[in-house]
């Protein structure tokens, strides 16, 4: 036990450190080691201390002295679980948190800073465990839903994850990031109607309304008017760098008639790398935005006059919804990233085509948007550059017919496990290859394995293989697939446009929304509506007659990569058509068609 001395000494270094003076601190805690340096509340005072001042390796020698004393002190263990959290030394922040939560199961810091570091060394079951046990002592703590959520939506509980993000809100009113991350959940879940994904949409833009207020009113903006003149696009976006995303921008950006369209780019994240410069060549204006949100990144749309404002993000990372929310230009438009409806009345378009969203009771009910076409296709595609030579079909040399996919793990739901069982099951000489991110855990193989035992998949026909490093890496992987597969309800993007540039086709379901469409629309556009399932049996069926003419594959394969270059990789015509989509637009405005506060 301190003295009273040494007590009175804490006192004062306590009121201290709550005054943020850690060098005055120290030097009081450095006298009363030296008088007792076995003392563990000391040397606990001086560990924190020290950590405060960012002095990691003398903080862990006292904070490793103070639990000599204590073992179990959890505010030790807390200090040394945040110092190895902020050094990257994960694995012993995990341990010293997990001993701190068993030393106070009720010690919701700990429990919270623990799901912090599993999140970080992405040990994905645990977070969903640990937040689930942090909200069960605090049940309105809206970053744990938000944590819980993730991490099962990235393990494929896609509908789990949705359900998490529900209560979350309920408890939680009025969260913003909240309200986007359900959003982007709602994406991978089937047990949502079109009515449930929009309200769920809608939820959100009533969120950003009641956060922000209302938006400018479109008449403020004090623009010519001209249907034809030369009118500034900007583009906001999170992915302005080597991302899937900028093989869907570089074709465009580098076709965009100059003379009639300034490009204005606004990177939402510091990532910068090659490719960055390589888009930012091609624009009028270059703004780096990460640290910029709300109402200083309104001002700096605002004073760039932009025409057209066009949201590359949707709900992902580094999105800029908000903003858009209190209307950063007179006419804002959603494309790209996120196959659904954003929730903001303030955005007016949603850039897509006619396969995705067709026009009809079912896109009006699902969108808060106006669906503005881009014919054939929307997107275009350029693929990385020196990819590898077509491989031949791999069952021409082999006994197996592999199918396969290299989707990310959240897009690998129980009901994508279901569908791909069926059809390896048809096919008693198929074995399903999946690489993907998780897969170089073995928790996390196992659940996959477990999952996929559920639903009647065999375990000894299934592959699962870690990522590659490297997108020429990854695109030499389809080599060993005969066909790959689309998940469901959520497509493939970049993935779907990868295989065919490898010459590898792609069988997909088709659902009743956008994100259950893209592959439709992308085998449409390349000639391969032979591969568009309307059902579940309709996808078992092709694909067992696919495995059963070779011949047919081999020869798609041969010439698909041409077809690419001919339809998704021609991208000066893709440029006229964006063109004349976003004019479109631009006539309504000035025209006055477009309501002058659409919220």
């Amino acid at each position: 036990m301190p003295s009273q001395a040494t007590l009175a000494k804490l006192n004062t270094v306590a009121e201290l450190s709550e005054a943020g003076r850690h060098q005055e601190a120290v030097a009081i805690l450095r006298r009363l080691v030296q008088s007792d340096p076995r003392s563990g509340v000391v040397n606990r005072w001086m560990g924190c201390e020290l950590a405060y001042l960012n002095q990691f390796d003398q903080a862990i020698f006292y904070c490793l002295k103070a639990l000599e004393s204590d073992p179990k002190d959890v505010a030790v263990l807390c200090t040394l679980g945040n110092i190895f959290f902020n050094t990257g030394r994960l694995a012993a922040s995990i341990d010293a948190l997990k001993r701190a939560v068993e030393a106070d199961p009720n010690h919701l810091e700990a429990l919270c800073m623990l799901v912090d570091s599993l999140d970080k060394a992405k040990r994905l079951a645990d977070v969903a465990v640990y937040a689930d046990r942090a909200l069960k002592l605090k049940d309105n703590l809206a970053e744990m839903y938000i944590y819980k959520g993730v991490a099962l939506l990235e393990t494929g509980h896609a509908n789990e994850s949705g359900r998490t993000f529900d209560t979350g809100l309920r408890k939680c009113p009025g969260y913003e990031r909240l309200a986007s991350v359900r959003c982007s959940a709602s994406l991978y879940r089937d047990d949502l109607s079109i009515d449930e994904m929009a309200a769920t949409a809608r939820e959100y833009g009533g969120v950003v309304r009641a956060i922000h207020g209302p938006p400018m009113k479109r008449s403020a903006f004090e623009r010519d008017r001209a249907p034809e003149r030369r009118i500034r696009v900007g583009l906001i976006c999170a992915d302005l760098r080597r991302h899937s995303s900028a093989y869907f921008f570089q074709g465009l950006f580098d076709n965009l008639d100059a003379e009639r369209y300034a490009l204005c780019l606004y990177n939402t994240s510091r990532a910068e790398d090659d490719w960055t410069e390589r888009l930012r060549a091609r624009a009028s204006i270059y703004r780096q935005c990460n640290d910029h949100d709300g109402q200083p990144l309104l001002k700096i749309l605002r004073d760039d006059t932009l025409d057209v404002l066009i949201d590359a993000s949707g709900h992902t990372s580094g999105d800029r919804l908000a903003t858009m929310g209190l209307r950063a230009a007179p006419v804002q438009a959603t494309w790209l990233a996120f196959p659904g409806t954003t929730g903001l009345r303030t955005m007016d378009y949603r850039l897509t085509d006619r396969f995705i969203d067709p026009p009809g009771p079912i896109t009006d009910r699902l969108l808060t948007e106006r669906a503005l076409y881009i014919d054939r296709c929307f997107v275009c595609y350029t693929p990385p550059p020196d990819v590898p030579e077509v491989s031949p079909l791999p069952c021409l040399s082999s006994p197996n017919f592999t199918i396969g996919s290299f989707n990310a793990s959240k897009k690998i739901t129980d009901t994508t496990l279901r569908l791909w069982g069926r059809l390896l099951n048809a096919i008693p000489s198929a074995h399903l290859l999946m690489r993907m991110n998780g897969m170089e855990q073995a928790a996390a193989r196992q659940a996959i394995i477990d999952r996929a035992a559920a639903v009647g998949l065999d375990a000894a026909r299934l592959h699962l293989l870690p990522p590659v490093d490297g997108t020429q890496r990854l695109l030499h992987e389809y080599s060993r697939l005969d066909l790959a597969l689309d998940p469901f309800p959520y497509h493939g993007t970049t993935t779907t446009c990868e295989a065919f540039t490898m010459g590898v086709p792609v069988l997909s379901l088709q659902g009743d929304r956008p994100a259950s469409r893209v592959g439709g629309s992308l085998l449409s556009l390349v000639g391969l509506e032979d591969f568009i399932a309307d059902s579940p049996e309709d996808f078992v069926a092709r694909g067992v007659r696919i495995a059963a003419d070779p011949s047919k594959l081999a020869a798609i394969r041969a010439e698909l990569r041409q077809r690419v270059t001919g339809t998704l990789g021609d991208h000066a015509a893709y440029a006229r058509r964006f063109e004349d989509a976003i004019r479109k637009a631009w006539h309504s405005y000035c025209a006055g068609e477009l309501p002058d506060d659409a919220d």
